[in-house]
């Protein structure tokens, strides 16, 4: 039970590595913002965007007209998929260190489609503040998790914990299609995780490699995990609602945890050696 107790937790503020987070969370709140968008349109509209406030494989989509073509709701660029209410509860002592924004989502090929604005939402009033994350670079059809901003990012602006536990904090996102033909994307979730710190707490950082590492192999539905010592190690693997969906102890340097038998969604993966935890989160 106490090792469910401390995964659960795990899941719940992912790392706390040099300070605190909270996250990732779900929105409990969606909506198609035009904002701007073309001179002549208000963008194309997502379809059923509160299907992103679960990992369910139940997915928001949109149809994007070819490049440059755009008229009303047919647009080569979207709508603003606006989504908010997180639920976070921050304290209100804490310093806000960065925000990251993880989108699930695909397009129905490759080359295409690119994110045109990330942007995190700060009040209702609809308008764009800070820096936008997006790369302009295709999104991948066998890559769905899409990561903007850090544990030490603040996208050019000053956070407080009123901010982020508000409302009406959240995200933009808009894409657009680049190519000469008609492409649909899917998004399934959009998770914010915030890191913060209090009392200007001070972790200790060492240069040293790290005792765990964790690479996830998605075309084979695997995770990679190395140690540096073949000491008894204890793996788990977690659902976002904190339910053990697999274990494994090992004795050795690696291991190849096989993850095909899982339903899609988004998980982590909990290893305990020596008394080291260390997680890493991966989409499936």
């Amino acid at each position: 039970m106490k090792r469910l107790t401390i995964l659960i937790l795990l899941l719940a503020s992912a790392l706390a590595l040099p300070a605190q987070q909270e996250g990732p969370y779900l929105p409990t709140a969606t909506e198609n913002q035009p904002l701007e968008s073309c001179t002549i349109c208000t963008g194309a509209v997502w379809v059923n965007t509160d299907s992103v406030t679960a990992v369910d494989g139940q997915c928001t989509k949109v149809t994007l007209d070819p490049y440059l073509n755009c008229f009303h709701t047919a647009c080569y660029r979207s709508r603003y998929l606006t989504c908010y209410n997180y639920g976070f509860n921050i304290p209100q002592n804490a310093v806000i260190e960065g925000v990251a924004i993880d989108v699930i989502g695909v397009p129905d090929a490759n080359g295409a489609v690119c994110d045109c604005t990330i942007a995190l939402r700060r009040d209702n009033l609809n308008n764009l503040y800070g820096v936008n994350m997006a790369v302009n670079a295709p999104w991948n059809v066998n890559n769905p998790l899409h990561t903007y901003g850090a544990s030490d990012e603040l996208w050019g602006l000053t956070w407080t914990p009123d901010d982020v536990n508000s409302s009406d904090f959240g995200t933009y996102i808009k894409l657009q299609n680049t190519s000469a033909s008609f492409h649909e994307v899917s998004i399934d979730a959009v998770l914010i995780t915030v890191t913060y710190s209090i009392n200007m707490e001070v972790h200790s950082v060492t240069s040293s490699p790290q005792s765990i590492s964790m690479n996830y192999d998605a075309e084979q539905s695997a995770m990679n995990i190395s140690l540096l010592s073949s000491a008894p190690a204890h793996i788990s693997v977690v659902d976002l609602a904190g339910r053990i969906c697999l274990v494994q102890d090992i004795a050795e340097y690696s291991a190849r945890l096989d993850l095909v038998t899982l339903p899609t969604g988004m998980y982590m993966v909990v290893v305990e050696q020596n008394g080291t935890m260390r997680a890493q989160k991966f989409v499936k």
